[in-house]
């Protein structure tokens, strides 16, 4: 027997934005913490192996995600800004 609020009813186009939703949140948070690191005056080289640690420490137990591959686009643009 189903029941009618065992079923989400979510919103198809609501349910698209959620797709890429979770990639802008990390790759807004890699590049805040790239911009605290580079304000602790630490070295772009020491700042990418750092974040990609950090990915690859909270993807441990699954896959590691495209948007790792960002990192070094990332630093390069925080760094080129100062």
């Amino acid at each position: 027997m189903t029941f009618d609020w065992m079923q989400p009813k979510v919103n198809p186009s609501f349910a698209k934005k959620l797709t890429t939703r979770f990639q802008e949140a990390a790759l807004v948070e890699l590049e805040q913490r790239a911009r605290i690191l580079h304000n602790l005056h630490f070295p772009k080289a020491l700042t990418t192996k750092k974040l990609q640690a950090r990915v690859a420490w909270e993807f441990e137990l699954s896959k590691i995600p495209a948007f790792a591959k960002k990192i070094p686009a990332i630093v390069d643009k925080v760094y080129g800004k100062a």
